[in-house]
C-alpha cells in the first residue's frame, strides 16, 4: 500500500454501494461475517453514521498512474475533489505472526505512532472490532481544508515553472558554447564592446556575440521570476458557478514544515472572482489534460487548477 492511496482524486472513482439488503434480514450484524459480507456491513454502518458520506472504487482506466485494488473503498463527499480516505477488511500490519482481518480506516489525520512517516499504516487506525472501527471512521473520515487540497498538487505547477525556468538556462548555455566561452567572465566585457558599436571582423561571429547577450538579458530577466500562483477549485452550489480560491503567493508555503491547513479560502462567483484569474482559467480549461502553461498556470483536472499571479 502506498501513502499516496490518499491523494485519489473523486473523478478517478467508479461509485460503489454496499450491498447488505438480503444480508441483514438473515443475520445478526454481530454475528461472524465472511470477508465480502465484512466491508459490505462496515460500509453500510458508515454511511448510515456520517451525512453525506459516499464510496468508491478506483478506476484504473481514468488514472493510469496507479493501479489499486478494488478491496479498497474510498470515502467522499459531493463538493470535495479528493477522497476523505478509505476503509477496508484486511490484515495490514507488518509481518504479523498469524494473519487476522482488521477494520482498517485509513485517513490524512490519522497519525500511528507505531509505524514510520514513510509507511501508508502511519495513516491507520485498524481494528478486530467493527464497532471500533466505525469509531474510527466517524472521528477521521472527514473533508479536509481547502489549504490542504491545495497543498496535494502543488509540486506539479513547482515543476511546471521550474522546467520554463530551465529552458532559458539551456538556451543562454548553448549560445554561450557556439560562441566558445567556458564561463560567463567575458560577458560583461563583449557586452561593453557591443554598447561601444564595435563590430568583429567575422559577420557570423558578431551575430553569435549578439546572441548570446539576447539570450543573456532574457535569462537575466527570467531569473527575476517567482512562483506566486492561487490554488482554484470551481464547482456548482445551489446551481451557481462557485470558485473556491485559496491563495498561495505567500513565502511560507516553501517552507516543509508550513501548516497548509492555515490558509483561509474565498469564495467567489462568476460574476465575482477577479479578471485576470478568470481569463487564466478559461486558457487552462482549453487544455485537453492536465499540464503547465507559464504565466498561466497548471490544469490539475475535475475542476481544479493553479493559477499564475
Amino acid at each position: 500500500m502506498q501513502k499516496a492511496f490518499l491523494d485519489v482524486r473523486v473523478g478517478q472513482l467508479d461509485p460503489w454501494q454496499p450491498k447488505v439488503e438480503d444480508y441483514l434480514p438473515k443475520k445478526s450484524l454481530s454475528d461472524s461475517l465472511s470477508v465480502p459480507d465484512a466491508i459490505d456491513v462496515f460500509a453500510f454502518e458508515v454511511q448510515h453514521s456520517i451525512r453525506g458520506i459516499k464510496f468508491g472504487t478506483h478506476n484504473s482506466d481514468r488514472d493510469n498512474k496507479l493501479k489499486i485494488s478494488n478491496k479498497y473503498k474510498f470515502a467522499y463527499m459531493d463538493g470535495q475533489p479528493y477522497v476523505l480516505g478509505y476503509i477496508c477488511y484486511d490484515d495490514p500490519r507488518d509481518n504479523p505472526q498469524q494473519h487476522e482481518y482488521h477494520y482498517v480506516v485509513c485517513s490524512p489525520y490519522i497519525t500511528n505512532m507505531k509505524y514510520a512517516n514513510y509507511s501508508a499504516q502511519k495513516n491507520m487506525r485498524m481494528s478486530v472490532n467493527r464497532e471500533s472501527a466505525l469509531k474510527h471512521a466517524k472521528a477521521f473520515l472527514r473533508p479536509r481544508s481547502f489549504g490542504n487540497l491545495a497543498k496535494i498538487g502543488y509540486k506539479n505547477i513547482q515543476y511546471g515553472f521550474s522546467r520554463e525556468r530551465g529552458k532559458f538556462v539551456e538556451d543562454f548555455r548553448k549560445a554561450r558554447e557556439v560562441v566558445g566561452l567556458q564561463n560567463d567572465s567575458l560577458i560583461p566585457e563583449l557586452s561593453h564592446l557591443i554598447d561601444m558599436g564595435h563590430n568583429f571582423l567575422d559577420a557570423d561571429i558578431h551575430e553569435k556575440v549578439l546572441d548570446l547577450l539576447d539570450k543573456n538579458k532574457l535569462l537575466k530577466a527570467d531569473q527575476e521570476k517567482k512562483l506566486n500562483a492561487v490554488f482554484v477549485y470551481a464547482y456548482m452550489r445551489h446551481n451557481v458557478e462557485t470558485f473556491n480560491v485559496v491563495d498561495l503567493s505567500g513565502d511560507e508555503v516553501r517552507n516543509y514544515n508550513f501548516d497548509w491547513g492555515s490558509l483561509s479560502v474565498k469564495e467567489y462567483t462568476s460574476d465575482t472572482i477577479p479578471g485576470d484569474i478568470k481569463s487564466k482559467l478559461v486558457s487552462l480549461n482549453m487544455l485537453q489534460g492536465e499540464g503547465f502553461v507559464d504565466d498561466v498556470g497548471y490544469k490539475v483536472g475535475d475542476n481544479m487548477f493553479y493559477v499564475a499571479l
